[in-house]
């Protein structure tokens, strides 16, 4: 029976260990892919505001260019009703 019980606190201690360090191997991991989260946010969040700031302005523009053309419609009906 002691053998038994021997050979079980072994095997519990190889488990333990393993697994303390499949553990560290995975923090090793999650530090790694953090940094590299890390690393990567600001680019992606700048690249995201860059073409949110070009999808806004071309909307912009297109906007502008609608009012404008609606402006001068406005401008040629105007005069010509001025002159008739």
């Amino acid at each position: 029976m002691t053998v038994i019980v021997a050979q079980i606190t072994k095997k519990t201690a190889a488990f333990q260990t393993e697994l303390a360090t499949l553990m560290e191997k995975l923090k090793a991991q999650f530090k790694q892919e953090n940094e590299k989260l890390v690393i990567n946010l600001p680019e992606r969040f700048e690249a995201s505001g860059r073409k949110l700031r070009e999808k806004f302005n071309s909307k912009l523009h297109d906007e502008t260019q609608d009012v404008s053309d609606r402006v001068d419609i406005l401008n040629r009906d105007t005069a010509h009703d001025i002159d008739n």
